[in-house]
């Protein structure tokens, strides 16, 4: 079964080398286009052109969740489950998305303190100098068009959610649509996107399987070894009809 990665706010799919690495299967990136516009919807109809043509999981890394849900109700034939990983449905830390709105990323990340911010919120404490500079020469590759693009996408994300205190109308109607296994990876130490933000996948797709993996935001990239490991079995097992629980 392959697995195909979609990846963060930086789009080009350059951090998942080190997971890559250490994934012992069938794997495709797909990057995000930078020639539409960077609405989920938009990024949805260009990246459904460039799927398989074979029976494929799909991993949504953070930013790409809004795709993936968007995927979820398109219903490609050959999609056979998604992955999110440390992925949200609702708006992540408002405060540092109005700083990046007001400032261009590359602009604070050229201050005097990015290595810790990125270490805080992202790419965790134990991080590497080498994996420090890997991100920020990535991130510096993409045009600041695309990312406040992005980010303004997230800032205004309304994608519907549940409150299980209401009749679940809509948790019923988005589980009768969605007939793919769903897993979803919190990362615990994530300084980012809360647990809060786990839950709310969760409450959207009840039958979703969850996963919670020590480590930062960058899960996959500060643990690529254990992301790996836990992703081959979650992939391996869905050709049974859902994820494993094991």
């Amino acid at each position: 079964m392959k697995l195909v990665l979609l990846p963060g706010l930086d789009g080009t799919g350059q951090l998942f080398y080190r997971f890559i690495k250490e994934y012992h299967g069938d794997v495709e990136v797909i990057s995000l286009p930078d020639y539409a516009s960077q609405d989920y919807q938009s990024l949805t109809d260009s990246l459904l052109l460039k799927l398989p043509q074979e029976p494929f999981v799909v991993l949504a890394e953070s930013f790409s969740g809004g795709i993936a849900t968007c995927l979820l109700e398109a219903k490609p034939s050959y999609l056979k489950g998604v992955i999110f990983v440390a992925s949200f449905i609702t708006p992540p830390r408002p405060l540092l998305l109005f700083l990046t709105q007001i400032s261009p990323l590359k602009q604070l990340l050229a201050l005097p303190i990015p290595n810790y911010l990125l270490k805080h919120f992202l790419l965790g404490n134990e991080a590497s100098d080498e994996l420090i500079q890997e991100f920020l020469q990535i991130i510096r590759t993409v045009p600041d068009h695309l990312l406040k693009q992005r980010i303004g996408q997230i800032r205004t994300m309304l994608l519907p959610t549940i409150n299980p205190a209401e009749d679940n109308i809509l948790s019923r109607r988005v589980n009768n649509v969605v007939n793919r296994p769903v897993a979803v990876i919190q990362a615990a130490d994530d300084k980012l996107v809360g647990q809060k933000h786990s839950q709310q996948l969760l409450q959207r797709y009840k039958a979703a399987n969850h996963y919670i993996l020590a480590g930062p935001h960058f899960i996959l990239q500060a643990q690529p070894k254990a992301s790996a490991e836990l992703i081959f079995r979650l992939v391996s097992s869905v050709e049974h009809g859902s994820f494993s629980n094991e």
